[in-house]
């Protein structure tokens, strides 16, 4: 019978120290959880901010945009500077005259 209770003794003192260890596991998976939680929620603002840089960068990009009507897409050929100079001087021939648009462009 002693024997009995020394063995059985033992398998619980092995279950508790099996649990403690699956406790502290438990813990630490929770911590890292946390944290992994925090580091996401902090990535989606960052990429949020970062979306919203983009979109006022592109914003301002086509700000600087000149925009044309009326001309056909394509008619620009391959040499787009030739062809604004020729459009400019047609469209605004005493402005351009004026100016050397060879040297400025």
């Amino acid at each position: 019978m002693q024997g009995a209770s020394s063995k059985l003794e033992g398998k619980i003192n092995e279950l508790a120290s099996h649990t403690e260890a699956i406790e502290k596991t438990e813990q630490y998976v929770s911590m890292e959880s946390k944290v992994s939680a925090k580091e996401i929620q902090d990535l989606e603002w960052k990429g949020k901010d970062l979306q919203e840089k983009l979109e006022r960068l592109e914003n301002n990009a086509r700000r600087n945009n000149i925009r044309i009507f009326n001309v056909p897409e394509g008619a620009e050929g391959n040499d787009l500077k030739f062809f604004m100079v020729k459009l400019l001087r047609e469209a605004l021939p005493q402005a351009i005259d004026t100016v050397d648009l060879d040297s400025e462009i």
